[in-house]
């Protein structure tokens, strides 16, 4: 199946929902795919008088489903709330989750869109959100990489629209101390990923362990000077992160630092205070491409698997067997 028959298919099963009487729809994709699946749903509904409610976690200047609006369609009554002024005539509102919860109006559709950018909710909370904004006649779309509602249609994604393999993940499993030293077979890897100018992006969720992290590979002296970053959340990306190549790159803000490098590698240290979920571990891996041009790497250091990391590995694997069995990869 080609990709224009693979996406048609998908367009149809959402606006064959819209039109019926099921008020819930699961669409099921690896991370950070398009969400171009909805423009068509969007316009149907936009021509029939309705209200749409987009919600997304992507940055304010990134959000993909405003420039598809803009550059792909002839809709012009379309506004970003930032939770203070409403444009109550708006026919397509966007927002992120916390600003969901001001806004004080009846919506035909929402669409929650949990793929375009690294999670930081999980099902009940999303559930929650949903359950405040709709009304009996609301219908509810989530796009996430697993089912978010219960005994309703799901429809299933194998593939991103670039049709390549997801990263699956690397995982060093280690006896030494890694709150504490660095084991040998990492340092290995953060020497050759900077050799061959790739970036390395340490996502940490602790500023305090980011701080320490930071001057733990410094007095490492790994012998590429000023090239270990760190990037805080809020900081100004163009003076630390414009044009980065070889580097070590410590941060609390994944996505932003994302938006601005290439050539990107990920390492995620499973400290005592770093504990990611197995819905972050997945977007990690999404966030890389894949397929034979791909150089990057996916790497969980670890003192023992957890959970959390077997379920990442085993959605990611899922994902890639699923759309191999559909023939839908042509690397």
């Amino acid at each position: 199946m080609s990709k224009v028959e693979k996406y048609e298919n998908i367009i149809n099963h959402i606006l064959n929902w819209n039109f019926g009487k099921e008020k819930y729809l699961n669409v099921v994709s690896p991370p950070y795919n398009t969400c171009e699946i909805f423009l068509e749903l969007i316009i149907e509904n936009v021509k029939n008088g309705k209200k749409v409610l987009y919600i997304t976690q992507e940055n304010d200047g990134n959000i993909e489903i405003l420039k598809l609006i803009k550059d792909k369609t002839l809709l012009k009554g379309y506004s970003y709330y930032r939770g203070k002024k409403i444009y109550e005539d708006s026919k397509i509102i966007v927002c992120n989750y916390q600003n969901a919860f001001y806004l004080d109006l009846k919506f035909d559709i929402i669409i929650y869109d949990d793929i375009g950018s690294l999670p930081q909710y999980g099902k009940i909370e999303i559930i929650e959100l949903l359950d405040s904004l709709k009304d009996d006649n609301c219908k509810v779309v989530v796009y996430s990489i697993e089912s978010v509602f219960d005994n309703c249609r799901t429809v299933y994604i194998s593939a991103r629209s670039d049709m390549l393999p997801m990263v699956e993940p690397k995982i060093i499993t280690t006896g030494v101390n890694i709150n504490k030293d660095m084991p040998f077979v990492v340092f290995e890897y953060l020497k050759w990923f900077i050799n061959i100018k790739n970036n390395v992006i340490i996502p940490v969720l602790d500023e305090n362990m980011m701080i320490n992290l930071f001057g733990y590979l410094t007095y490492l002296k790994l012998g590429i000077g000023k090239r270990i970053l760190l990037y805080r959340r809020g900081s100004s990306p163009k003076n630390v992160l414009n044009k980065v190549n070889g580097a070590i790159i410590i941060t609390n803000d994944f996505e932003k630092v994302c938006e601005y490098i290439q050539n990107i590698n990920i390492a995620v240290y499973f400290y005592e205070q770093n504990k990611f979920d197995y819905k972050s571990l997945v977007y990690f891996c999404g966030r890389l491409k894949g397929g034979y041009k791909k150089k990057g790497e996916v790497i969980f250091i670890t003192n023992k698997e957890n959970k959390e990391i077997e379920k990442a590995k085993n959605i990611t694997r899922n994902f890639n067997k699923s759309a191999w069995e559909e023939g839908l990869f042509f690397i």
